[in-house]
This record gives structure tokens, C-alpha cells and sequence, in this order.
């Protein structure tokens, strides 16, 4: 398989599918609290959309800046100068073309923008022109770092069990969609090119069959299945105009859950977070220097073994318990 370009071990891509369906039991669990939260007799792929509660603050643009500054602590004090200047230059490169229109989605997506950002500006800084340029395949590892970051910082920083509910579920929504979901993508895209290679018929029952039966391995008997929802595939242009691309949202998110959890989780010691740390820098730092495989190696994420997938679920099911705490909060 190609990875921009380079030769990616199909090891990481049957290993990343057999992962997500490993771990399903998390994708279920959200399944069930959502239904029992909304009061839902039935679940259908849809009611995803809906929101467990109503959350309409808006966030001014200077005070959005500034939680997304303060949330980026820490990856240590030149990391957040350089925040700094990003977020205030004037007249001269980094910049960003965000349309920010203060809700909570618009936050998080500064975070996200700012984590390419503060990586272009590392990468620059320390590559020569040829190399200086990084990889689709890690470069959401650094943009979806930062959401964490703020997820944590806004968590830890609010007393209001409405927002935190909020916050929470767009986390989990962001797990569901870019790491579950474009992996059960992913795993189609597979079983449909095996079709072709060994010489089956294609037909549209065919694919809409994979489609359907995926989602059965992945949500179980938690979902009531849609005949629309099993043609989902016709509609996803990656499919056809980019073959072998939506894996890559995945194997990004995963790579970033295992460098946070390193990074921030206290059961390591002070010295394995600040080696850790400094690790996921010099990633930031190498711009496209290596084989983006090797450059998440030397950082500590070892995609080929399954465990690398694991921290996904373990972060997964650590959410749901705080969304389930603070629901409970409200019941009484």
C-alpha cells in the first residue's frame, strides 16, 4: 500500500482493522448511554447527530486564542512562544485561513488548526527545504494532539456539568467518526478490492452486503441498521477518487492517543513524560526527513503491533465514565 507516496506495511492495515472490531466494546457502550440519555426506543445511525444536551455558548475569538494557549502548557515553553507568535503575528508567515464563527466546534477546530500551524513552524525551522515538508500520515497526529490538550484544559476548567457533557460528547463524536468509523471505511475498502483481485462479481447488493455487515461487527445489536445507511459507500468520494487514504485519519488518531497518554498520563514517571515529550517534538521537528512510519518509531508508536491501537479504547472508555458521572449528576 502506498502512504503518500512510500510503501506502508499492509501489516499496519490489517492490524488497524483487526483492532477497531477487538475493541468494539466502547463503540457499543456509547451506543447504549446515548439511547437511554435521549430515551431512545430505537437507535439508528442518525440519532448520532443529536445532542445529549443543549449547549449554545459562544466563545469570543480573543478568549478562544487564549484557552487554546493556556491548554498547550504541557509541551513545554518554547512550544508555547511559538503558540504566541502564530496566534499574533503580524505581516509576516505562519498564518492560518480559519472562518471562526465562536461556537464550541470553532474552538476546538483553532486547536486542531494550530496544532498544523506550531508543526509547520517546527519542521521549518529545522529541516532544509528538501525535507521540510511532513506526510498527510502524521500530520493529524499533530492537530488532533492539540484537541486534547484543550479537551483536558476546558474539562479541568469548568464547574458546569452542561458544558462538560458537551465538551465530552464532541470528543467521543470525534472518536466515533475519525477513528471507528474510517476504519470500518477502511475495512471495506479492503473487502471490496479483495473482490476484484480475486476475480468475484461487484454488484451493488454485493458492496451494500460488506457495508452492512461491517456495521454489524462494529455496533452489534446496538444500532438498528437502515437500508440507506447500508449504501453509505456510493456517496464517499474517497472510495473512488482516493483509494486507500480514509485509513490514514485513523492510524493518525491512534498515533496521537498514544503519544498523549505518554506525555500525560501520571502512572509514568516525571522522567518517561519528559522523554516522552521531547520525543513527540523532534517528530514535529522532522518535517518529511523519513518514512512517516519510522518517524512515528522513533517517537514511541509502533503501528505494526496491535497494542498501538489499544489507547484509542482506553480513552474511549475513560470519557464515557466521566460522561456517564456527569449524567448521572444531572438525573438528581
Amino acid at each position: 500500500y502506498l502512504c503518500n507516496g512510500a510503501l506502508l506495511s499492509i501489516a499496519v492495515y490489517t492490524t488497524l482493522l483487526k483492532s477497531a472490531i477487538d475493541n468494539n466494546a466502547p463503540l457499543q457502550r456509547y451506543v447504549n448511554l446515548r439511547k437511554k440519555a435521549l430515551g431512545l426506543k430505537e437507535y439508528h445511525y442518525y440519532d448520532n447527530s443529536i445532542n445529549i444536551v443543549e449547549y449554545d455558548k459562544t466563545f469570543d475569538y480573543d478568549v478562544a486564542k487564549e484557552m487554546v494557549y493556556n491548554s498547550v502548557a504541557p509541551l513545554g515553553e518554547d512550544y508555547s512562544a511559538k503558540m504566541n507568535r502564530a496566534i499574533g503575528i503580524y505581516d509576516v508567515h505562519p498564518y492560518m485561513l480559519l472562518n471562526y464563527q465562536s461556537t464550541l466546534d470553532d474552538v476546538f477546530t483553532l486547536a486542531h488548526e494550530l496544532g498544523h500551524t506550531l508543526h509547520t513552524m517546527l519542521s521549518n525551522e529545522n529541516q532544509p527545504y528538501a525535507t521540510h515538508d511532513y506526510t498527510i500520515f502524521v500530520a493529524e497526529v499533530a492537530s488532533t494532539f492539540n484537541e486534547r490538550l484543550l479537551l483536558d484544559y476546558m474539562i479541568k476548567n469548568s464547574n458546569d456539568p452542561i458544558e462538560k457533557i458537551a465538551l465530552i460528547e464532541q470528543a467521543l463524536g470525534n472518536i466515533v467518526g475519525t477513528f471507528y468509523i474510517q476504519t470500518l471505511f477502511a475495512n471495506y475498502e479492503y473487502q471490496a478490492h479483495k473482490l476484484i483481485e480475486e476475480g468475484k462479481a461487484v454488484t451493488p447488493d454485493v458492496l451494500s452486503g460488506i457495508m452492512d455487515n461491517l456495521f454489524k461487527e462494529y455496533f452489534g445489536d446496538s444500532i438498528t441498521m437502515d437500508e440507506l445507511q447500508k449504501i453509505i459507500w456510493a456517496r464517499i468520494p474517497h472510495f473512488f477518487n482516493s483509494p486507500y487514504y480514509v485509513y490514514q485519519y485513523a492510524t493518525s488518531f491512534a498515533s496521537s492517543a498514544n503519544l498523549y497518554d505518554r506525555i500525560t498520563n501520571t502512572k509514568y514517571s516525571e522522567e518517561e513524560r519528559t522523554k516522552a515529550k521531547e520525543d513527540y517534538l523532534t517528530l514535529l521537528k522532522s518535517g518529511g526527513n523519513d518514512h512517516p512510519m519510522n518517524q512515528l518509531k522513533k517517537a514511541g508508536v509502533d503501528l505494526e503491533k496491535v497494542e498501538s491501537f489499544h489507547a484509542v479504547a482506553v480513552e474511549f472508555d475513560r470519557l464515557l465514565d466521566i460522561l456517564e458521572e456527569e449524567l448521572n449528576k444531572l438525573e438528581k
